[in-house]
């Protein structure tokens, strides 16, 4: 079991910056599982509203979107980009929400379900829903299988972060929505796609992580930036490019309507 705790403070700027997107087309799936009219959503742990605004887009004026979020250094950058739809960001938790009961019609978790006590959160989250809403676990994971670069990057964690496992964001969520007697049904999406960039950017994106910060600290700052950037350099293209594969999964579950 992963025994790392989450600090992303100081984080802000390079996350926003230099995280990956989650593909629209996936996201665009959810507007099959929800009502038509108004909706009223819930982005928790929602960063620097990476995903909060890739909710907008997809639902556009029709949603009022929240984005949840317990980090002060996070919200703020988030609060800073006011370009997409009808969003607020709120200090909270996902195991103890402010929502009333009944108030939602879609709960989104993108990249954070492995930090939560989730048998809580889905407490929280059968109170808030309205019956017949949905809560998405959506994740961005670094297709390892697919790349001997994006091994090795894997390899670099479990090197320097005791009880880090590449595996442990590959947690079966949708087996644990199914043990939840409030569920009606659950769906699965997924979607490939690759990642080309510089050696800028992807420095920027391995400090942008809470686990990369803490490997670099334990290696030795200067030590791991070098060591990260022989890694890159070794797998760079004819252009300076590194390619990162990407599998982007959403599991879906819906409140029982009764």
């Amino acid at each position: 079991m992963n025994t790392i705790a989450p600090n992303f403070e100081g984080l802000a700027d390079n996350h926003s910056r230099n995280r990956p997107q989650y593909p629209q087309r996936m996201l665009g799936e959810l507007q099959e599982l929800l009502p038509g009219g108004p909706l009223a959503i819930a982005d928790l742990a929602s960063g620097t509203g990476i995903s909060t605004r890739a909710l907008a887009k997809v639902f556009r004026d029709r949603a009022h979107i929240v984005g949840v979020e317990p980090s002060e250094d996070m919200r703020r950058r988030a609060a800073e980009d006011t370009s997409s739809g009808d969003i607020e960001y709120r200090d909270g938790t996902a195991e103890a929400l402010f929502f009333e009961d009944g108030a939602l019609d879609l709960i989104f978790v993108g990249q954070a379900l492995h930090w939560f006590d989730r048998p809580a959160f889905y407490a929280e989250a059968a109170r808030c829903l309205k019956p017949g809403g949905v809560v998405a676990i959506a994740r961005n994971t670094r297709n390892w299988r697919k790349s001997e670069f994006v091994s090795e990057y894997e390899a670099f964690h479990e090197k320097y972060l005791p009880g880090f496992s590449r595996n442990e964001r590959e947690l079966d969520a949708e087996a644990e929505f199914k043990r939840l007697d409030w569920v009606a049904r659950t769906a699965v999406f997924e979607e490939e796609w690759i990642r080309p960039m510089k050696l800028a950017t992807f420095l920027g994106m391995a400090q942008s992580s809470s686990k990369v910060t803490q490997a670099l600290h334990a290696a030795g700052w200067d030590a791991g930036i070098a060591e990260l950037t022989a890694l890159a350099e070794r797998h760079m293209d004819g252009d300076g490019f590194i390619v990162l594969p990407y599998l982007s999964v959403m599991v879906c579950a819906v409140k029982s309507p009764n």
